[in-house]
C-alpha cells in the first residue's frame, strides 16, 4: 500500500511542476517575468500622484533585480519598467500582477515614446490576477508605472504577456477551475450517494468535507465575493477562514466516525473536540481579523491538523488500529504539500501556486477514498474470513492440539539458550554497525594530517552558522590563516616537513579557539579558516592576533633543525549587510589575507563587508 501512495504522489507533484517562460517580450517569446525593475524610496520622499512620481529625481529610485518575485513594503509602492516591442508591427501587452489579498490598490501608468501620460483599467479575472493592457507601437519604448498600495510587506509577481498568450492562459485557467471544481463537485456527489446505498456514518462527513471543499477551491482560484463585488475590498479573504475551519470540522467529525475514536483512543477523541471547538469561535472572530492573520492562522490550521491526524493515526497504528498506518500517511503528504503551498503562496517556488492546491486537493481526496475502499474491502475479507473459521472450527482445534503436544516435547532451557544466542549475535552486529558508522563520520568531516574539520564540513558549517547570524541579528566573524613562505619550508625540508608544520599550525588553532562554538577547519594546502560565531571584528582580532604570536614563538624541530614560522591573516565580519552572502564575507576576508601579505606578511588585516559592496 505504501508503494502505491507513494506513487501516486510523485505522479501528481510532478505535474504541479511547470516550464518557466522565456524572459524577453520578443517574437519567440509571449511571456515573461519582470526581473529589473525600479522602486521608489518612499521613505525619503512622499508623493502622491504620477506627477509629483514623474517629477521625482532620479536618485530617488532604486536599481533592483528579481529571479522570481517583487518584494513590496507595507504602504504605497512604486515601480516602473521598461517595455520594447522587437516587433515589425504594433503588439498589445497585457501586464499581469499576480493577485494578494494584501493589495488594497493597484494603478498601472505608462509613458510612451512622446513623453504623453497615460492611465490604463486595472481590473481582476475569476484567475486571480490583476490585468491591464496597453498597445506599443513597432520598436517602441514605453516606460510603465505601478502603484501597489499594500496593508503589510509582501510578495507579488508581475508579467508581461502579448495578445496571444493572455488568451491562452485564461483559457487556460477556465478549464483548469472547471476540471478542478467540477471533479471535485462529483467527488462530493459520490459521496453521498454512497452514504444513501450504504448508510455508513463516515459518507455523510466525508461528503459534507468534500463539498466545502470544492467551495474553498472554488474561491482560492479566483471565484470569491471580492471578484463579484470589487469596490468592497473587506470582502478580500473572507470566505478562507470561514470555509477552511469548517472543512477541519468535518474531517474531524470523518476521522472519528472511521476510527470510533471515543472507543479506541478517548485522548485523541478529547482533542478533535477541543480543536472543533476553537475553530467554532474563531468563525465569527475571523469577520474582525486582517489577512495576514487570516493567512498565519490559516498555516497553522493545517499544521495542527495534518499533525494532528498524523499522531492519532500512529498512535491507533501502535495499537493495531487498521488502515491508522495508511491514514498516518495521507496526514504527512498532506502537511508536505501544505508547507509546499505556503512557501510557493509567499516566495513563488512554483509559479502555478493554484495548481498546487489543485493537486493538493486531489490527492488528499484520492487517498481518502482509496482509503474506505481498502476499508471495504477489509470488512469483506473478515466476513470470509469468519465462514471459513466457523467450517473448519473442528480441524483448527485438533490440529491446535496436536500443536500443544508438540510444543511440550520442548523444554523451557533450550528456549531460553537460542534467544540469548540470538540476542547475543544482535548486540555484537549493532555494536559493530556503530563503530562502523562513527569512524565513517569522523572521516568524511575531519582532515587525516591536522585532525581539524575538512573543507566538506567547513561548506556545510559557514552557511548553518551565517544563517544563524542572520536569523539571531548576531555578528559573524571569518578568520583566514596562510603559512608564509610555506613552498619554501616545502622546498628545504622536503614535504614530509611541510606536514609537521601543517600539524603544528593546527595545534597552535586547536588552543586558540577555546570555545565550543569556534571552528577550526583546514581549507586546502597551507591554508586554513576560523569560523567565529557572535564574534565582532575587535574579538576576532584578538583571537587572529594570539594565534599569530603563539604561531611565532613557537618552534618545530625538522631534521634535527629548529625553525620558526610565522601566518598571515585576513578577518572580515557579518553584521547583517542586506546584500551580503556567504561568498562575500569569505572574500572580503580572502582580500584581507591578501592585503597582509603584500604588506609584509606576519601579521592580521581586516575588512569590511560595505567595501567590498
Amino acid at each position: 500500500m505504501l508503494k502505491y501512495l507513494s506513487l501516486l504522489f510523485f505522479l501528481l507533484t510532478s505535474a504541479c511542476i511547470q516550464a518557466e517562460a522565456l524572459y524577453s517580450f520578443k517574437e519567440n517569446s509571449d511571456t515573461f517575468l519582470i526581473e529589473q525593475y525600479n522602486q521608489l524610496r518612499l521613505n525619503s520622499i512622499k508623493v502622491s500622484s504620477i506627477s509629483a512620481v514623474l517629477a521625482t529625481p532620479a536618485s530617488a529610485w532604486e536599481d533592483k533585480q528579481v529571479s522570481s518575485y517583487l518584494a513590496l513594503n507595507k504602504g504605497k509602492n512604486w515601480v516602473k519598467f521598461d517595455i520594447v516591442n522587437h516587433l515589425n508591427e504594433p503588439s498589445i501587452a497585457f501586464i499581469d500582477v499576480a493577485n494578494r489579498n494584501t493589495l488594497s490598490e493597484i494603478s498601472v501608468f505608462f509613458v510612451d515614446s512622446k513623453q504623453d501620460v497615460k492611465r490604463l483599467n486595472v481590473r481582476l479575472l475569476n484567475n486571480d490576477v490583476w490585468t491591464a493592457s496597453l498597445s506599443i507601437d513597432a520598436h517602441e519604448l514605453v516606460t510603465a508605472y505601478l502603484l501597489l498600495s499594500t496593508q503589510s510587506s509582501t510578495n507579488i509577481q508581475i508579467k508581461l504577456k502579448k495578445e496571444s498568450a493572455f488568451v491562452e492562459s485564461a483559457f487556460d485557467a477556465q478549464f483548469t477551475q472547471g476540471f478542478a471544481i467540477g471533479g471535485m463537485l462529483c467527488l462530493s456527489i459520490a459521496a453521498l450517494l454512497l452514504y444513501f446505498g450504504t448508510g455508513n456514518v463516515p459518507m455523510l462527513w466525508l461528503f459534507a468535507f468534500f463539498l466545502i471543499r470544492t467551495i474553498l477551491l472554488s474561491t482560492t482560484m479566483g471565484n470569491n465575493l471580492y471578484y463579484l463585488f470589487p469596490s468592497y475590498p473587506e470582502l478580500k479573504g473572507v470566505e478562507y477562514p470561514i470555509l477552511s475551519s469548517i472543512s477541519v470540522i468535518f474531517y474531524y467529525l470523518f476521522i472519528e466516525s472511521l476510527f470510533r475514536l471515543r472507543k479506541t483512543l478517548f485522548s485523541g477523541y478529547k482533542f478533535i473536540k477541543l480543536i472543533s471547538a476553537l475553530l467554532v469561535v474563531y468563525i465569527p472572530l475571523s469577520l474582525l481579523l486582517g489577512n495576514v492573520a487570516h493567512v498565519a492562522v490559516g498555516a497553522l490550521m493545517h499544521f495542527v491538523v495534518t499533525l494532528s491526524v498524523a499522531v492519532i493515526g500512529w498512535l491507533l497504528y501502535k495499537r493495531n488500529v487498521r488502515l491508522s498506518l495508511a491514514i498516518t500517511i495521507i496526514s504527512i503528504i498532506q502537511l508536505f504539500i501544505g508547507i509546499l503551498y505556503f512557501f510557493s503562496y509567499q516566495y513563488y517556488w512554483f509559479e502555478q501556486v493554484h495548481l498546487l492546491m489543485f493537486a493538493g486537493f486531489w490527492l488528499h481526496n484520492i487517498l481518502v477514498i482509496f482509503l474506505l475502499s481498502r476499508q471495504y474491502r477489509h470488512q469483506m475479507q473478515d466476513k470470509q474470513i469468519a465462514q471459513r473459521e466457523a467450517i473448519a472450527q473442528m480441524n483448527a482445534t485438533k490440529k491446535a492440539q496436536e500443536e500443544l503436544l508438540a510444543l511440550q516435547n520442548i523444554t523451557q532451557e533450550e528456549l531460553e539458550t537460542r534467544v540469548q544466542e540470538r540476542t547475543f549475535e544482535l548486540n555484537i552486529a549493532l555494536q559493530e554497525l556503530e563503530e562502523a558508522n562513527r569512524e565513517l563520520e569522523e572521516k568524511n568531516t575531519s582532515d587525516e594530517l591536522t585532525s581539524l574539520y575538512n573543507r566538506r564540513f567547513y561548506d556545510q558549517k559557514i552557511m548553518a552558522e551565517f544563517r544563524r547570524s542572520k536569523r539571531n541579528l548576531t555578528p559573524l566573524s571569518l578568520l583566514l590563516i596562510d603559512i608564509d613562505y610555506f613552498k619554501q619550508v616545502n622546498d628545504e625540508h622536503g614535504h614530509l616537513g611541510g606536514d609537521k608544520c601543517l600539524i603544528a599550525v593546527a595545534a597552535q588553532m586547536k588552543l586558540t579557539t577555546q570555545r565550543s562554538t569556534d571552528i577550526a577547519c583546514r581549507y586546502g594546502g597551507e591554508e586554513f579558516v576560523i569560523i567565529l560565531p557572535e564574534t565582532d571584528e575587535e574579538g576576532a582580532m584578538a583571537i587572529a592576533e594570539r594565534l599569530r604570536q603563539q604561531v611565532e614563538e613557537h618552534t618545530i624541530s625538522i631534521d634535527e633543525q629548529e625553525i620558526s614560522l610565522t601566518i598571515s591573516c585576513g578577518i572580515s565580519t557579518y553584521r547583517q549587510e542586506s546584500f551580503a552572502t556567504v561568498d562575500t564575507l569569505f572574500s572580503c576576508a580572502d582580500k584581507a589575507l591578501y592585503r597582509a601579505k603584500n604588506e609584509g606578511r606576519n601579521q592580521v588585516q581586516f575588512l569590511p563587508i560595505d567595501l567590498d559592496k
